[in-house]
């Protein structure tokens, strides 16, 4: 698992625009959604431990991936 954050959620309806932005490592990345037990009860940035699933979209800026697993970092 990699220490991440949370950085926003982009409602825009277009190709490679909408979903969850994530700083992962040293990158930005995007996913669709997060796993159902994960609650968003703050504001971002939220600071997480992620571990990736398969890359889901290839885009020119973010690339969007599956989140296998999520957790909170206190």
């Amino acid at each position: 698992m990699v220490n991440s954050e949370v950085i926003g959620f982009s409602i825009e309806k277009c190709y490679c625009c909408s979903g969850w932005n994530i700083k992962y490592g040293n990158d930005t990345i995007k996913s669709m959604s997060l796993p159902n037990e994960f609650n968003l009860d703050e504001k971002f940035p939220i600071k997480v431990k992620i571990e990736l699933g398969k890359m889901t979209q290839k885009c020119p800026r973010f690339n969007y991936y599956e989140i296998k697993t999520i957790e909170r970092i206190k």
